[in-house]
């Protein structure tokens, strides 16, 4: 028998009384008997995964957080719910203590401000206004960006591919403000050209379960999936630099270095010869013949 002194009288069994007493309050995780029900929920609140808004336990935290956003006006960030005027009052602390990263259109908080300002950039916020300069294309995009994107890739119905683009930036790069002279092969004359090498797949890159590229050990399902990988820029020369020297950044594709700087995380674009390069392009875009 064990006494109680709460209710000044012996039980046989301790837990099953606290359990089932309205005189207690008792953590059965902690094994701790606390003097009011406010004060055990307090303590689940502080020390366990508990909401104390739907009286509901959780495994794990993970699984509480998930509760949490799905049935409250919460922020992740700062692990806080906002019961009464929930919606108004998140909204409120997102603007005060998130403002570097909140969207109040979107009402979204994302994990950088780099985020933010990407998304900021993109067609959800901007108008699809910079028209693709290849003749027959029609095709408009949010950014510079985002349209040589579009004809490195090799999607623009004029047939310019990312090899097309690099061949003319090279040509109207002579003095290597974006494009790095180290890695472009030359004639004789010195005039500068860029190599293209085409991959094929042979029975060779069969590793005995996979296709394997040898250049990163990377593996395949099928051998379409390889040729496709290494006749991607995964591979080829970095011919694009960021020209700040304390940036030194170096791209693949004109679409990656204009990504670079339409980011602003350097200011490469602040540069008169970047911006007449850029800006040059476009016209001589409108040259190329197929």
């Amino acid at each position: 028998m064990v006494y109680c002194k709460r209710c000044r009288y012996s039980v046989r069994n301790w837990h099953s009384h606290v359990n089932n007493s309205n005189r207690h309050n008792f953590c059965d995780d902690c094994d701790i008997d606390f003097a009011t029900f406010n004060a055990l929920q307090n303590h689940w609140r502080d020390v366990h995964e508990y909401c104390q808004y739907c009286d509901e336990h959780f495994d794990d935290e993970w699984d509480h957080r998930e509760h949490k956003r799905e049935e409250h006006f919460y922020c992740d960030d700062c692990d806080k719910v906002f019961w009464r005027d929930g919606e108004r009052r998140l909204d409120e602390h997102n603007e005060e203590v998130h403002w570097d990263r909140y969207c109040v259109d979107c009402e979204r908080v994302f994990q950088s401000s780099h985020n933010y300002e990407t998304h900021l950039r993109s067609s959800i916020h901007r108008e699809q206004d910079i028209r693709c300069p290849m003749r027959g294309c029609n095709m408009y995009f949010v950014s510079a960006a985002a349209m040589t994107q579009h004809l490195d890739e090799g999607s623009c119905v004029s047939g310019v591919n990312r090899h097309k683009v690099n061949d003319l930036v090279v040509h109207y790069d002579r003095n290597n403000v974006i494009t790095n002279s180290n890695r472009l092969l030359t004639y004789s004359n010195s005039s500068p050209v860029m190599s293209i090498t085409t991959w094929i797949v042979t029975d060779r890159a069969w590793n005995g379960s996979r296709w394997e590229c040898y250049l990163c050990n990377r593996d395949f399902r099928r051998a379409e999936d390889l040729e496709r990988h290494l006749n991607s820029p995964r591979h080829e020369q970095k011919i694009y630099r960021c020209p700040r020297s304390d940036c030194s950044r170096e791209f693949t594709t004109l679409g990656g270095f204009m990504q670079h700087v339409e980011s602003q995380s350097c200011e490469a674009y602040r540069f008169r010869d970047v911006q007449d390069v850029i800006n040059g392009l476009e016209t001589s875009m409108r040259t190329i013949r197929l």
